[in-house]
């Protein structure tokens, strides 16, 4: 059978087309993250997408990994992916949930996962697939509590960073959250103790690493 390209039996061709052309809706669905703004309810100086702050939890993710074990590249796959995909739903459904709402109650948290849930159930076949290979990657390292636990933290350095940024941009009203954000920061060090993964030779303690975050966030904090 000849299958050079123009020359695919007539089903699987449009098998194909049909393929491509959900394909290609499916990633105009994705790129609506560079319209979905992030702290919608904080006055801020300069503007962050939903699709900038994941770019930057992906290399963060790979950073904070790479330091740990360098080695271990079937792991930062698995890191790499459910970091790019961790905020996806919020491009095609949720939009940016401010997170002092998120986690009001332990009940609404669980109605927003159980509403998640049911926007990636309905989301389309590529981007199912896409959610597949994720998961498919985090079962075969065996690891998924240090995946969750990097791209959590790196989460936490890019909201850390961004308002850092805030800061040294002169914006004196983001003060009451700065403070939030170094709250939550010693939050997740008392939350974290005695969790250290041990990987490449190395030990990853969460607890010092917010209490770094929080540390750093207190030095440039507006007075």
């Amino acid at each position: 059978m000849n299958c050079l390209p123009g020359h695919l039996p007539s089903p699987v061709r449009l098998y194909f087309l049909d393929m491509w052309e959900e394909f290609i809706t499916s990633t105009h669905e994705c790129q609506r993250l560079d319209y979905t703004p992030r702290y919608s309810t904080i006055p801020i100086v300069t503007q962050e997408s939903v699709s900038t702050h994941s770019y930057w939890v992906t290399v963060y993710t790979a950073m904070i990994h790479t330091a740990l074990d360098p080695n271990d590249t079937d792991t930062l796959a698995a890191c790499l992916t459910h970091a790019i995909t961790h905020d996806i739903l919020e491009g095609i459904g949720s939009g940016d949930i401010v997170r002092t709402f998120k986690y009001r109650t332990k009940a609404l948290k669980e109605a927003i996962d159980e509403a998640e849930n049911q926007i990636m159930e309905e989301s389309p076949l590529s981007l199912k697939r896409l959610f597949s290979i994720v998961n498919s990657l985090r079962e075969k390292t065996k690891k998924s509590d240090y995946i969750n636990s990097v791209v959590k933290a790196a989460d936490f350095m890019s909201l850390h960073n961004f308002m850092i940024r805030e800061v040294e941009r002169g914006n004196r009203e983001i003060k009451p959250y700065y403070e939030r954000m170094i709250k939550d920061l010693r939050s997740m060090e008392e939350n974290n103790r005695g969790v250290i993964f041990v990987t490449g030779g190395k030990e990853f303690i969460l607890s010092n690493f917010y209490m770094e975050l929080a540390r750093n966030a207190e030095g440039k904090a507006l007075k």
